[in-house]
This record gives structure tokens, sequence and C-alpha cells, in this order.
């Protein structure tokens, strides 16, 4: 008769950033799946990893604050006791956008669980194909200056985002409209998601998630334009 799987050993719990923990710990040979919850709250399956270590990111934390992470191993018999261990998030640093340290983010925004309950880290970065350096390749190219902005993105985040586990996805788009092909895959994944949840087609789902995009795009290049002459007045 199977019996539950023993209790893991928690290794790290980590504040990378002030509004996120990372919670590693050792596999259970007997476990099927992992229950992990933060202050008694907020559980969450986690699947056994294909490589490496069990782990868990949690976001959307308050910084400077106490938290108690539990992580409980399941399998059919049952489920084993709870590991916990308590740390506190780190102090947001004020002067600056996302604290001094946060500066250092490599991505604007983390998706925990995005592939595989791998954590994707999207980097958005706006470019403008006029800039002397690429006009020429961008009249001959179409999309050349969103590739670079593309390659230039993984050269400086996929080392950070490797080290914690996180796959790197840059949103680059073009001034005019014109997104990577990441990004583009991107898109292409979320509208499936979209189209299920919404009931909708994945042509619908796609349109309209574009349309957002688009919005906003234009929104933030008439900004950039009215705070750009009223700096040349």
């Amino acid at each position: 008769m199977a019996a539950p799987p023993s209790t893991p050993t928690i290794t790290s719990l980590i504040s990378t950033y002030s509004d996120q923990l990372t919670v590693t710990w050792t596999s259970v040979p007997t476990a099927t799946s992992y229950n992990v919850s933060i202050n008694a709250s907020v559980n969450t399956l986690v699947p056994i990893p294909s490589t490496g270590a069990p782990q868990y990111t949690f976001t959307g934390l308050t910084d400077n604050t106490v938290y108690t992470v539990s992580v409980v191993a399941i399998n059919c018999a049952g489920s084993s006791s709870p590991a916990t261990i308590t740390t506190r998030t780190k102090q947001f640093e004020k002067g600056c956008n996302f604290g001094c340290k946060d500066r250092m983010r490599p991505a604007d925004v983390l998706v925990p669980n995005w592939s595989l309950f791998r954590p994707a880290a999207f980097d958005l970065k706006v470019i403008n194909p006029l800039n002397s350096d690429s006009i020429l390749e961008a009249s001959m190219i179409p999309g050349s200056t969103a590739e670079k902005g593309e390659r230039d993105k993984h050269l400086k985040n996929d080392g950070p985002c490797n080290e914690r586990g996180w796959s790197c996805i840059p949103l680059v788009v073009e001034a005019y409209g014109g997104w990577g092909q990441e990004a583009v895959s991107m898109f292409a994944h979320l509208s499936k998601l979209l189209s299920l949840r919404q009931r909708q087609s994945r042509s619908a789902a796609l349109n309209e998630l574009y349309c957002h995009l688009s919005v906003v795009l234009m929104r933030q290049n008439a900004q950039a334009l009215l705070a750009h002459a009223a700096g040349a007045r």
C-alpha cells in the first residue's frame, strides 16, 4: 500500500526584489506534485519539474514584510507534513522609480507560471527605426530594428534571467507599430488562452489584443511628442 510522501526540505527562501519571494526545496522521490502557500493562504499546486530542484516565486508582495512559506509534498496516498520557513521581503528604496536595487530587474513584468511552470520575464522596449544607426537597414528590411532590439535585450538580460530560473522574452515594438517576432509569438499564445476564457475565436482575441496595444502605443507616442515639444520651448 502506498504511503504519503516524506516532508520536503526547504533549501532557500530569497527576496530578490522588494515584492517577490522565491522558495526552493528538495525533491521528494514519491511525490507527484507539491502545494506551496504563503501566510497560510494563496495555495498553489506545483508539478514535478523536468530538471533541477522544484521552486516557486510569489509576486505582488509588500516590501519589508515578514512572510511564512509552506511546502507540502503530495501523492495518491496523501500529503506530507508541511515544511515551513519565514523571512522578510527587501525594503523598497525610495528615490527612484522602482527602488534603486529594483532598477536592476532584467524585465518589466514577471509571470510566475508562464510555460511548463517556468516564470517568464517580459521586457518591453519601444524602438525608433528612424534613428541614424538603423534607418538604412530598416528601409530595406522590414522589422529589422525590432529584431535588433530583441537581440540587445537577450544580450543584456539572458544571464540574470537564467540565474533566477526565468525565461527572458523581449517585447520589442517599433515606434510605428511593428512588433518583433518574439512578441508576435507571445501574443499568438496569449490569444489562444484569451479565446478559451472569453469564448471567442482566436483571430478575434488576437485582433482585440493588437487593438488595445495599438491604442497604448499611440498614447505613449503622443505623450513623448508633447514632452519633447514642451522641452523645446
